[in-house]
């Protein structure tokens, strides 16, 4: 079952707009989000090179979160 589906409403805990987003902004809006909600268990995530380099998963894996990532999909 597809995860929009699973969830009757979504909210949107945090959002960030750039023109081009790194891992360094990426690191830094979970850290604002861990400062204000907590420490999340997971994090889903597709696969982009932003969401995927060491850095990121280092500083996952430094808070105790366990990244969840979505299968690739063809279009």
């Amino acid at each position: 079952m597809p995860d929009y589906q699973r969830c009757s409403h979504a909210i949107c805990l945090a959002i960030a707009v750039r023109c081009s987003l790194m891992h360094q902004h990426v690191i830094a809006v979970l850290h604002q989000f861990i400062v204000r909600y907590g420490h999340p268990q997971y994090l889903r995530s597709d696969n982009g090179p932003e969401l995927i380099v060491h850095n990121l998963t280092m500083f996952l894996k430094d808070q105790g979160i366990i990244p969840s990532r979505m299968e690739s999909r063809k279009p």
